[in-house]
This record gives structure tokens, C-alpha cells and sequence, in this order.
């Protein structure tokens, strides 16, 4: 396995970036997960696009030159480590932009058992969430302090529900059930100021020609009215 520590104080200009993170890449995406949109190097464009997307921290400057450093490098290759296990930018976006220097390594080195798999980390997130706001529940004072002897107490609560997992986190069919009954939700793609594109969650990479340049027109005449 590659030393990733060897790069700690390393920075790169955007070429010299995509060239060292193209030859590091096949250390962290075992062939028999690889697709054919895995396969693509990494370019210059690309590494824009994701850091338009908030996949990637923006780059730090010298002068006028972008630079790229150690948590550059670790969050693009474990994002595309997750690309290649299927997770959608939308899933992918938190753990990169929220995750220490140590915990990005463990995630892309796969040493740390409680967070093998990255989904973890939202399961983890829940939870402590719910057990949050049990906590300050329980830590408010009761109602029936506040309440005048001359009116009736107050119903007890409702026990507390179970922590709402979101929907990637479910499974069989509870996930099924979820689904039928949920609003549509979108992953949200800055475009431009003002601008988003919003994905559904079912959405797939549109490569038929014809249709794309339709969509694209239809874009257009509604920036342009």
C-alpha cells in the first residue's frame, strides 16, 4: 500500500495535481470494481468541476496560481473510491468537506473497522443527532411545574421515536416502504450564481446525443427569457 504521509507537505499547481493523483488511483480502486467511468484519468477540467460541486475544497493560491495540498489529494482519491462503489455526489459531498486529515485517510486506507464502509459515517451522524435532542428533552424541565393547580395535568409525551435514518440507510423492505410513501428529493448542482441544477435520486448519466442536446436548448431558452 502506498505512503500516503510521504505527500503531507507536498503541494501541486492543477496539471502537476491531476498527474500525481492518476498515478496513485489505481492503489485505491481494485480492478474488479472498476467501470468504464472509473477507468477516465483525472484532468484538469474534472478536478474544477468537482470542486464547483463542493466534492473538493477550494484550492489554496500563490498569486494567481491554484494549489492543491495533502487533504486535496486525500479527499479526490477517496472521492473517487466512492464513485467507483456507486455512491452519488450527493452522499459523497459531506464526507469529504466534513471529515480531519486522519479520519479521510482512515476512510481511503480502510484501517479504522467502525468506519470501514463510508456509509457509516451517516448512521453515525443519526444517531447522535437523536440521542442530541433526547438529551435536551430529558434536560427541560417538566411541563406540569409550570402549570396552575387549578388546571388539569398534562398528558404524558409520546415515547420518543426511534432515530429516522435517511433513506440510503434503510434497508429490505422498510427502504421500499419509505420510498413509496416519501416526497421526491433532489441532490441540488451549483451551476452558476443564481443557478442549480436539481437530480433526482434515480437519475442516471443521460449518453444518448440527441436527447442531451434537447435538454441543453431547453436550458437555454430558459436562461435567456
Amino acid at each position: 500500500m502506498v505512503n500516503l504521509q510521504a505527500y503531507h507537505s507536498d503541494s501541486w499547481n492543477l496539471d502537476a495535481f491531476a498527474e500525481r493523483v492518476n498515478r496513485l488511483l489505481p492503489e485505491f480502486l481494485p480492478a474488479d470494481k472498476m467501470n468504464s467511468r472509473m477507468q477516465d484519468t483525472v484532468n484538469p477540467r474534472l478536478i474544477r468541476h468537482y470542486t464547483t460541486l463542493g466534492l473538493l475544497d477550494s484550492p489554496d493560491r500563490e498569486g494567481r496560481e491554484a494549489r492543491y495540498t495533502y487533504r486535496h489529494l486525500l479527499q479526490l482519491l477517496l472521492l473517487r473510491k466512492m464513485l467507483a462503489a456507486g455512491f452519488a455526489t450527493g452522499i459523497i459531498a459531506p464526507i469529504t468537506q466534513e471529515k480531519t486529515l486522519e479520519e479521510l485517510e482512515d476512510l481511503l486506507l480502510g484501517e479504522r473497522v467502525a468506519e470501514k464502509h463510508p456509509m457509516d459515517f451517516f448512521r453515525k451522524r443519526a444517531v447522535q443527532a437523536e440521542e442530541s435532542r433526547m438529551e435536551k428533552e430529558e434536560a427541560a424541565p417538566p411541563l406540569a411545574a409550570s402549570v396552575p393547580p387549578s388546571m388539569p395535568a398534562p398528558m404524558a409525551a409520546p415515547a420518543p421515536a426511534a432515530p429516522a435514518f435517511p433513506d440510503f440507510l434503510q434497508y429490505g423492505d422498510a427502504r421500499e416502504r419509505k420510498k413509496a410513501r416519501k416526497a421526491e428529493t433532489y441532490t441540488r448542482v451549483p451551476i452558476s450564481e443564481g443557478v442549480e441544477l436539481h437530480l433526482t435520486e434515480d437519475f442516471e448519466p443521460i449518453k444518448n446525443p440527441t436527447l442531451l442536446q434537447k435538454i441543453l436548448k431547453k436550458i437555454q431558452q430558459a436562461l435567456e427569457d
